[in-house]
C-alpha cells in the first residue's frame, strides 16, 4: 500500500506502529510519525472492508445440489414417443433398433450402479448419448434427469459390461470369418479392381485391408508417462489401434492399445496377425488368402502391399494394379473416420484423460457400435455400399449370447 509516496507492506507498518510511541523531538521525526499515522488508517480501512466482505460471504446461504429432480424423465416411454429424425440425432440408433440391440447382445433388463437402479434400455441411451457427441455432463443431466455422478458411473458401468462380453468379436471370430465368407470377399473385391481397371487388373487374393490409426488424448500429467505416450510426427499424445476391415463395412480385429511411439511394422508384429492368417487359410483348402496394407508393412505370403518402384522397374500392370489397389485400400481409412463420424466423443481429446477414463475401451467399443451400425443400417456405411458386399446380421453376429 502506497501513502505519501512511500511504499508499506504489512510488517513494516506494524513495526512503525510499535516504534512510534516515543516523543517527536524533530521535525523529520514529526513527519515520519504523520505517514505512519495515515499509513494506519489506510490499514484499517482495507482490514475493515475485507472483514465486512467475509462475513456477507459467509451469510450467504450454502447450495448443497442445484439439481432438482423433475416429475418427468426419461423412461422407455420417452424413447417411443421421438420420431426417427430425433432418435438418430441423439443415439445414432432408432427406438426400435435399440431395443432389438438390447435384446442380440443380451443387455440386461436393470442395471445397479453404485446403488442405482436403472432401466437397461435408459443406461444404453445414456451410453450412446455420451457417445455420440462431446456433450457436457449438465446437458446429459437435463436431458436424462439423473444425477451427474450418476451419469459418468452409469456410462463406465456400460463400457465394462459391453467390453467384458463382446470384445471378442474383435479379434478373429472363426465362425464369422469362416470360408465361405472369405471368399466373397475376395469376389467382391476382384469384381471392384475388374470393373476400375476395365478389365485390366483382376485380384483374386485380397480379401481384407489392414492399417493402424492414432488416437489422440490429453496430455498426461506425469513427465515419463508425457514421453512415452509422445509421438513427434503427429505432435500429439495418444494411444495406437491396429484394424482389419472387409468389403463389408465391418471391423473384424482391432488390436491395441499401444504408445503413439509404436509404428505399424512394431504393431503388426505383436499383434500376432500373421499367424492368425495362416491358420485361417488353412481352413480354405491351402487356397492363398493376403489382406492388404500401405508400404509401411512387409510384403509376405499373408501380406499384401503396393509395388516399390525404388527396387525395380514396374511393368504397366504393376502400375496399374498399385493404382488401383491405392483407391481400394482407402476403404480402411473410411472406416476409420467412419467410427469417429458416429462416435465423435472419441475425437474430443480433452475429455480423454489416462488414468482417469477407461479411453481405450471407449474406441474398442465405439468400434463394435459402428458394426452394429452397418448391421442395422447398411445404406450408413459407404465401403459396404461401394463393395456391395451385405454385412452379416444382428442375429448371425451375436450368434454366442
Amino acid at each position: 500500500r502506497r501513502v505519501h509516496g512511500e511504499r508499506f507492506g504489512f510488517h513494516t507498518i506494524l513495526g512503525k506502529m510499535l516504534t512510534s510511541r516515543k516523543p517527536a523531538r524533530s521535525r523529520h521525526v514529526r513527519s515520519q510519525q504523520q505517514t505512519i499515522a495515515a499509513a494506519t488508517a489506510a490499514f484499517t480501512t482495507l482490514l475493515h472492508q475485507t472483514l465486512l466482505h467475509s462475513y456477507a460471504l459467509l451469510a450467504q446461504p450454502k447450495v448443497k445440489n442445484v439439481w432438482a429432480p423433475r416429475a418427468e424423465a426419461f423412461n422407455e416411454d420417452t424413447l417411443d414417443a421421438m420420431d426417427e429424425r430425433a432418435s438418430l440425432h441423439h443415439f445414432r440408433f432408432t427406438s426400435h433398433q435399440i431395443r432389438r440391440i438390447c435384446s442380440a447382445i443380451g443387455f440386461p433388463i436393470a442395471l445397479n450402479v453404485s446403488r442405482f437402479r436403472l432401466n437397461g434400455v435408459v443406461a444404453l441411451c445414456i451410453f450412446l448419448r455420451r457417445m455420440a457427441y462431446p456433450n457436457r455432463l449438465g446437458d446429459l443431466q437435463d436431458f436424462f434427469n439423473i444425477p451427474l455422478d450418476k451419469i459418468s458411473r452409469i456410462c463406465n458401468a456400460v463400457t465394462r459390461w459391453i467390453y467384458d462380453r463382446w470384445s471378442h468379436k474383435l479379434n478373429w471370430d472363426p465362425v464369422l470369418l469362416n470360408p465361405g465368407r472369405i471368399s466373397a470377399f475376395c469376389d467382391s473385391i476382384g469384381r471392384f479392381t475388374l470393373t476400375e481397371s476395365v478389365g485390366l487388373v483382376e485380384v483374386q487374393d485380397i480379401c481384407m485391408f489392414i492399417d493402424g490409426t492414432l488416437r489422440a488424448m490429453c496430455r498426461p500429467s506425469a513427465p515419463g508417462v508425457q514421453r512415452a505416450f509422445y509421438q513427434g510426427w503427429k505432435k500429439l499424445h495418444g494411444l495406437k489401434f491396429q484394424g482389419i476391415t472387409g468389403p463389408d463395412g465391418m471391423f473384424y480385429c482391432l488390436h491395441g492399445p499401444w504408445s503413439a511411439r509404436v509404428n505399424d511394422r512394431r504393431a503388426f508384429t505383436e499383434s500376432g496377425v500373421q499367424d492368425a492368417l495362416r491358420r485361417l487359410c488353412l481352413g480354405l483348402d491351402g487356397q492363398r488368402k493376403r489382406i492388404y496394407g500401405d508400404s509401411g508393412y512387409i510384403a509376405s505370403r499373408e501380406v499384401a502391399v503396393p509395388y516399390a518402384a525404388a527396387l525395380h522397374d514396374l511393368h504397366p500392370e504393376q502400375l496399374c494394379e498399385n493404382e488401383i489397389m491405392k483407391g481400394i485400400r482407402v476403404s480402411i481409412e473410411h472406416m476409420f473416420a467412419h467410427v469417429i463420424n458416429e462416435w465423435a466423443f472419441n475425437d474430443f481429446k480433452k475429455n480423454l484423460k489416462l488414468g482417469v477414463s477407461p479411453i481405450a475401451d471407449y474406441y474398442s467399443v465405439c468400434v463394435l457400435l459402428s458394426n452394429i451400425r452397418t448391421m442395422v443400417d447398411i445404406n450408413s456405411n459407404q465401403v459396404a455400399m461401394k463393395f456391395g458386399c451385405a454385412p452379416p446380421t444382428l442375429e448371425q453376429y451375436f450368434y454366442d449370447r
